[in-house]
């Protein structure tokens, strides 16, 4: 396969789990050593690699799905989960719902916490 082909397959790509296989077939190519994995982060970061390797982009490592910098974590602090706009709120509620609670009341129930 040509460098243009492979540089167009891997930009192809939506969505790593589902073309899981275009990124694994593109690192063939390249002669790049994998392992064949499920985990979406790890497949983002095999694709990152393979466009590092390509020239589309200039250092996989700094584009890493693990180095989130501004990924954060909530505590909660309150012992019975509450109600809010239709979720529960509580230690299992998802990231994104939970900053939006927190814009809403900033205090008393959430401690942030960095990764």
């Amino acid at each position: 396969m040509e460098r243009q082909e492979l540089i167009e397959k891997i930009q192809s790509v939506k969505d790593v789990k589902k073309q899981a296989e275009t990124i694994y077939e593109v690192l063939d190519a390249l002669g790049i050593t994998y392992k064949r994995t499920g985990c979406k982060k790890c497949l983002a970061d095999l694709m990152n690699i393979a466009k590092e390797e390509l020239g589309i982009i200039g250092n996989a490592a700094e584009q890493s799905s693990f180095d989130a910098p501004d990924e954060e974590e909530y505590v909660y602090l309150l012992d019975r989960p509450q109600t809010w706009n239709g979720h529960i709120i509580g230690p299992t509620t998802p990231v994104e719902v939970v900053r939006e609670f927190v814009k809403a009341f900033p205090r008393g129930y959430y401690r942030r916490v960095e990764k």
